[in-house]
């Protein structure tokens, strides 16, 4: 098993669980050429014990054999050239530790290499890199001494005739292409598609399982026979209008998409991913949902159980992951009890609400009455949005005035006790609150 394994920071919707699928479907295919589906018990799927993605043959009793590894690099930034993938064919550099263990770095904040490397796990069969631009500079005559040789005679995967990469938008469609094929689903896309969903969610679920039941990351098993999958591909559950498998797609996908444009470096980019992994692999189905239903509290209640609703791609985009992804050395916390994640140091509470000034009194009618079924309780607390500032009693005053309705609920009562330190902030002023002032 890798030391190395990074299945907890990953779900089976990033890029690096979808090549693994394709890598796996392509196989499968090269059996039924062969007339060998009497192994595909003893063919295997296998995420992070060598590199990324590796395809095992084990016989019962015998030693694994392994046929191919596979390394996936989504490296869009000089993606295009050989030495960016460097680490590939050296192994991963070593660096320098200080007296306290700790990473030295140079005058300019970068780690310092020992000239030493951590070698690959490559195997005996077939090692392939996966890239999502096309090298420019690959070597056709075999010289690969400016990235330090090629000892593994490491090859890029191949895609199609003459094709040798694959971006993060494209890997979905040459998957169904594969399910559409005369060895799975005949030309249609339909089914093609719904196979696919059902995969990304077996995976999903497995790497979920693995990281809730596992004490380490070394005892992570994230691995399918290939009967396993041909079951996934060809059963009938329509997953796709599963409220979870929804939501952790979307959720997924939409801070893969934000990590792209962030400010912050590697390291700093580590940090929250941590930060994500807690959230995503350590709250169960149900409390997931509900923490992506509190980000949005301001939608309708009526739509509070419509995932469809609830879910807000363009208020994570412009406001939770916009904080999140662009303060350096700035963390919140996950307030577990609250199903919320917070800057604990001014109390600011992370939310997706995008409605403009004009809706204020909406949006705080909304909030209240979506707490008489959240039971939620705000103290001191600011909700960091994109446009409005403000108290929920000033941009509200008829609904606190309790002598006015006796049909509100008691549940508000202990809340409005605090009605007037419960307010919204934008997110500019949050964060030059958050940066002390400093709006770099």
């Amino acid at each position: 098993m890798s030391n190395r394994n990074a299945t907890a920071s990953w779900s089976g919707y990033s890029h690096q669980g979808l090549v693994g699928l394709l890598v796996a479907i392509k196989e499968i295919r090269r059996l039924i050429s062969e007339n060998k589906q009497g192994e595909f018990g003893i063919h295997f799927l296998e995420y992070e014990n060598n590199e990324d993605v590796a395809i095992s043959r084990e016989e019962m009793g015998s030693i694994k054999e392994l046929l191919s590894v596979h390394q996936i690099k989504a490296y869009y930034s000089q993606g295009h050239l050989i030495n960016t993938y460097k680490s590939v064919f050296t192994g991963a550099p070593i660096y320098q530790l200080d007296a306290n263990g700790k990473l030295s770095k140079d005058d300019d904040g970068k780690k310092i290499e020992t000239g030493n490397y951590n070698p690959g796990q490559w195997c005996n069969g077939s090692n392939y890199l996966h890239v999502v631009e096309n090298i420019t500079n690959w070597p056709t005559d075999n010289d690969f001494s400016s990235v330090g040789g090629n000892p593994n005679s490491i090859e890029r995967f191949e895609y199609e005739a003459g094709v040798f990469h694959c971006g993060t938008n494209q890997i979905d469609q040459y998957i169904i292409d594969s399910l559409k094929s005369i060895d799975f689903h005949m030309d249609n896309e339909g089914l093609a598609s719904m196979a696919l969903k059902r995969l990304c969610f077996e995976l999903d679920s497995k790497i979920r399982s693995e990281h809730a039941t596992k004490s380490t990351k070394n005892d992570y098993e994230i691995r399918f026979s290939f009967d396993d999958l041909i079951g996934i591909i060809n059963s009938n559950i329509d997953v796709s209008t599963n409220d979870i498998y929804i939501c952790r797609k979307l959720f997924y996908d939409s801070y893969n998409e934000a990590k792209k444009n962030s400010s912050l470096d590697a390291i700093e980019l580590s940090e929250i991913d941590k930060l994500i992994d807690q959230i995503y692999h350590g709250f169960s189905d149900d409390d997931f949902l509900l923490f992506i239903r509190r980000l949005s509290l301001n939608r309708n209640p009526k739509h509070q159980h419509n995932t469809h609703s609830v879910f807000n791609p363009d208020g994570l985009k412009q406001v939770f992951f916009k904080l999140l992804l662009n303060l350096p050395n700035i963390y919140p916390e996950i307030m577990k009890e609250e199903f919320t994640l917070h800057y604990s140091s001014l109390r600011y509470v992370l939310t997706t609400i995008i409605d403009e000034k004009d809706d204020a009194k909406d949006v705080v009618q909304n909030i209240l009455n979506n707490l008489d079924s959240h039971k939620l309780l705000w103290e001191k607390t600011s909700l960091i949005n994109k446009e409005i500032n403000g108290t929920f009693h000033d941009l509200n005053p008829d609904f606190f005035d309790v002598r006015k309705s006796e049909d509100k609920a008691m549940d508000f009562t202990e809340f409005m006790q605090y009605n007037g330190s419960t307010t919204f902030i934008c997110r500019d002023t949050a964060k030059i609150n958050l940066t002390n002032g400093s709006n770099n």
